[in-house]
Parts: structure tokens; sequence; C-alpha cells
């Protein structure tokens, strides 16, 4: 059930949805920045229709000229500054699925960290209202053996004052179960609703944790440390495509 609860997030979660569009967006601009190192062609075609008069035989002339052209051109990329453009956008590229996986993870935590929290919410509001029954059934059997006189009225203020505590904690069980309902609700895109399908029940034997190795490839393995590692090595290539730039370029 939580896997499901997973999937359904990751495909409807805005966040989620956001990064995807600019990992979209990264490989268009990566394929656009190719473009330089390609040759460009220009065609331009016309038509020209005119028409002259002959002042001595009165006779009317059309004449319909047809034009083409064709241009191509390339640049050299002598100092290398279309393959810095063009590494500059591959980095960012990786740098935005490295975030994209970022998103995914911590989404992923989040929702599974809720869905817990909801489950002992229902669990504490079962449990409570449980203790409120019993609490009830036997300030009843105190209520009646006050009426014949059997015992004091300390006892019957008492046991009332634990009953209105119980509701008390019964009601705030119960809102902190909506909230983490609501909560788990936005992140799967929808809207806030007090109503989550969870199950209860957990597992008797968990899976083993997963080996994490050293901290060293813990931190290597960390997808947003991977994306600020693109990024850094985007910005170092505009570096160089701007200092490629002061020099005169030769286009053919």
């Amino acid at each position: 059930k939580l896997n499901a609860v997973v999937q359904e997030t990751l495909g409807a979660n805005f966040d989620i949805a956001i990064a995807r569009s600019r990992l979209l967006a990264s490989e268009a601009f990566t394929r656009q920045a190719g473009g330089p190192r390609w040759s460009s062609v220009t065609t331009d075609l016309g038509v020209n229709n005119s028409s002259s008069l002959n002042p001595f035989t009165g006779e009317l002339t059309d004449t319909t000229r047809y034009t083409g052209g064709l241009q191509a051109s390339y640049e050299l990329d002598i100092w290398g500054k279309w393959d810095a453009a063009q590494m500059a956008a591959e980095r960012d590229e990786e740098a935005a699925r490295a975030t994209l996986q970022a998103t995914e993870i911590s989404l992923i935590a989040e929702v599974v960290s809720t869905y817990y929290a909801l489950v002992v919410a229902q669990r504490r509001v079962a449990l409570v209202s449980e203790q409120l029954e019993a609490t009830t059934t036997f300030r009843d059997l105190v209520e009646a053996r006050y009426s014949q006189g059997l015992t004091k009225a300390f006892d019957v203020y008492q046991l009332r004052q634990q009953e209105a505590q119980i509701r008390s904690t019964l009601e705030s069980a119960r809102l902190g179960q909506k909230n983490l309902s609501r909560r788990l609700a936005l992140l799967q895109g929808k809207l806030p609703s007090s109503k989550a399908d969870v199950t209860t029940g957990v597992p008797d034997i968990l899976p083993a944790l997963p080996a994490s190795g050293v901290p060293a490839q813990v931190i290597l393995n960390r997808p947003d440390i991977l994306a600020a590692t693109w990024r850094l090595a985007a910005g170092d290539a505009r570096v160089a495509q701007a200092l490629a730039s002061r020099f005169p370029s030769l286009r053919l």
C-alpha cells in the first residue's frame, strides 16, 4: 500500500512536475547549444512581375523574372567557444537530472514519514476511543453506586474530570489525524482531505537496512551534491566560453 502511495505521489506531485519540466528545458538547451557548431544555410527565392508599354506601337509587354540564391556559412571554432557552450549546456542538463532525483528522494522520504505518522495517529485515535469508552462505562457504574449511597461524590467528580480530559485528548488526536491526512493529500497533488486510505498494520519483520558504506561514498552518491558539482562545472565552462569570445572569429 505504501509503495502505491509513493508511486501515485511521484506521478502527481507539483514539485516533481516542475523538476521534470526543468530537465526537459535543459535537454532542449543542450540541443540548441550544439546548433552553432553546424553550418548555416540561407536560401532566397523571389518572383518579380512587370509590365511595359511601347509608346510607338502601343503594345503592352509582361515580364516575369525569377531569382534564387543560396548562401552557406560556417564559423571555425578555433578557440573552443562553441565546445565550451556545448559542455556547459550538457553539465546543466546533468545538474537538472540530479536535482530531479534529489527532489524525488526528498519527496519519498516525506511521504513515508507522513504515512507512518498517519498510521500512528489512527492507532492513537482508536486507543483513546477505547479508553474513553471504558472510562464512560466505569463512570456510569460509579454514579449508580453514588445514587445508592455506596460511594462518595468525590469519586464521581474525579471520574467526570478524567472523562473530560480523555475527550479533549481524543479531539486533539483526531485533529492530528486530519492534519496528517491533508498533508499526505497535498503531497499527492490532491485537494486536502480529512480521509486517507492507509494500512494500519505494520510488518512484524522489517527488511535489513541498506549498506551505506563510508561517509565519503554517501556524500558522493547524494544527488543534491552531484547537482551542485555539475552546476559548478557548467560555470567553469561558461567562463571558458566568455574568454574565447574575446578573441576574433573566423567565418567561411
